[in-house]
């Protein structure tokens, strides 16, 4: 029986399994699927396995700054991907606004009109 169990093998859950596992109790971890991540997790998207697709997940793209997932070393860990484009948001008229890994080439990206939103 162990001393305690995490439900969830997401960011937090694996954060709070590290730190009760640190205190020297017994950790069960529960997850749903059959792979750890939660929703901060990448598979392949179907029909172009050469593409990884974030299944649950918003950006996590503070996961190497956190002095936590530093001190456990998450990304010698943890498969983690940085992608060149983090994500995109729709704007109006069919167009989108892609969030670039520096601000710079964010803005570059936005029709002038909406550059004064960065």
């Amino acid at each position: 029986m162990p001393d305690a169990t995490v439900v969830g093998s997401g960011p937090n859950g694996l954060a709070a399994a590290l730190v009760r596992a640190r205190a020297g109790l017994e950790v069960e971890v529960a997850e749903a699927v059959p792979t750890v991540g939660g929703g901060a997790r990448s598979e392949p998207f179907e029909g172009m396995p050469e593409l990884s697709f974030d299944f649950g997940s918003a950006v996590h793209p503070f996961v190497p700054k956190s002095e936590f997932f530093r001190r456990w070393e998450a990304t010698a860990r943890v498969p983690y991907l940085t992608p060149h484009i983090s994500f995109a948001h729709p704007l109006d008229g069919g167009r989108a606004a892609l969030a670039y890994r520096n601000l710079k080439d964010t803005t570059e990206g936005l029709p002038a009109g909406d550059r004064r939103l960065a």
